[in-house]
């Protein structure tokens, strides 16, 4: 996701079980939070490049500008002089009262080095959470100034040491030696209060081998560890964790009706708690959006307004669920011919965003924004130029679009999808993995 704006929203951006690249983007005066990323690891700037910074800006939320939900959000990693990875965003609040500017919640991880949090020497009070905002920068990198970091440390306990080394090999892409790291954690300490961090984070550095290496075997390796941990006798935090992670995994690889069953499986076996609410959401995730069962998705959202109605997830999937019911919008527009936005009014400007799920397998979307009526082109090619499916070839109306693109017939790697519009042209890489 790279320059886009968004403000006097409720939330600015909401990331759930992604990983989104977010660099040159700002997200300022938004109502709650500008950042919600649940059970997700978004970087803002690159955690593997050295010259990709993030320079997004986060600021004048009613609440916390980046508030973490599990997962590990990574917003910049400083080891030495030579090496920063990520950082150089932008992070404040206006003036009046203090509160916290990064909230991490349920074992979230923030990695934070290398940012600007207003003042030169943020106090700890304005982080909420396991989040490490060592090393900040003296300036504001998106505004005037210049200058270097401000060095102080955070003190990690032992657990959090280890397991910051293993986050650290992840990052230098030492990826086997990053994966026996964060298994020697969960094998030697099952029952830590960090085991629901350690799991997350184990299956990302899974996740970033398979693109790296480019080797869809190890995603069998992985389910193959998660499922005795998921079926193990008792209900220690260990067995509780990896029955949703494992979930997770298997409703990224598409692998959708096991991933119901261990989504159910979580509801049934741990009522009122985080990982059921996860869960449900992201049952309703699949049932709207992957099954098109919209009978299925209409007894999630009874469950989520019986158990919660005060979440804005919540309201979002009755949003959605209208949408749903109305045969999918009746896109077309017989008194024109031209085809009818699928999500909202027409945009300001042009926009490719960058499409979910990625890596996909076999299906993910797409979405994009005109602002004017005209004809447009979506288009997927390979890293050789060769074009590979053509989605869309026709005029349409302002506004945005949602996009599936079904790779079935293709074969794993690296793809670019192309929008052209006009004298707009954008294109973005997603990664097949089958």
């Amino acid at each position: 996701m790279d320059a886009n704006s968004v403000s006097t929203c409720e939330v600015g951006l909401y990331v759930a079980s992604g990983s989104p690249f977010l660099q040159r983007n700002r997200f300022e005066n938004n109502i709650y939070n500008a950042v919600v990323s649940e059970n997700a690891h978004p970087t803002f700037g690159s955690e593997y490049a050295y010259d990709q910074p993030g320079l997004n800006v986060l600021r004048y939320s009613g609440y916390a500008d980046l508030l973490a939900i599990g997962g590990d959000p990574f917003l910049g990693l400083f080891e030495d002089e030579q090496h920063i990875k990520g950082g150089f965003n932008s992070l404040y609040f206006s003036t009046g009262t203090p509160r916290c500017i990064v909230e991490a919640q349920q074992d979230a991880t923030v990695t934070a080095h290398y940012n600007w949090w207003g003042v030169p020497d943020p106090p700890g009070a304005w982080f909420c959470g396991n989040v490490d905002y060592s090393k900040p920068l003296w300036y504001d990198p998106n505004g005037m100034g210049n200058g270097g970091f401000s060095s102080f440390t955070v003190t990690l306990g032992a657990e959090e040491q280890e397991l910051r080394s293993a986050y650290i090999q992840k990052t230098n892409r030492n990826y086997a030696a990053a994966v026996n790291a964060y298994k020697g954690f969960i094998l030697n300490r099952p029952n830590s209060t960090l085991i629901h961090r350690a799991l997350r984070e184990l299956r990302q550095a899974f996740r970033d081998f398979i693109v790296w290496a480019n080797d869809t075997t190890i995603h069998s390796q992985l389910v193959n560890y998660l499922a005795p941990l998921a079926s193990a006798v008792g209900n220690a935090p260990l067995k509780r964790t990896a029955q949703l992670v494992l979930a997770e995994e298997l409703q990224h690889r598409g692998a959708l009706s096991a991933a119901i069953a261990s989504y159910r499986q979580v509801t049934q076996r741990q009522p009122n708690t985080f990982n059921e609410r996860t869960a449900l959401f992201s049952l309703y995730d699949i049932y709207a959006y992957d099954a098109a069962d919209r009978r299925a998705a209409g007894d999630v959202l009874a469950s989520l307004r019986s158990k919660y109605p005060n979440d804005r997830r919540t309201r979002l999937a009755e949003l959605r669920y209208q949408f749903m019911s109305d045969e999918n919008g009746n896109r077309i527009n017989k008194a024109n011919g031209l085809i009818q936005p699928m999500v909202s009014a027409a945009p300001a400007e042009y926009l490719l965003h960058q499409s979910y799920p990625n890596p996909f397998n076999p299906t993910t979307t797409i979405r994009f924004a005109i602002p004017q009526n005209e004809h447009l082109t979506l288009k997927v090619y390979d890293l050789l130029g060769r074009e590979v499916a053509s989605l869309v070839d026709e005029m349409r109306t302002a506004g945005t679009y949602d996009e599936t693109f079904d790779a079935s017939k293709l074969a794993s790697g690296v793809y670019i999808y192309k929008l052209t519009s006009g004298s707009f042209s954008a294109s973005k890489k997603f990664v097949l993995l089958k």
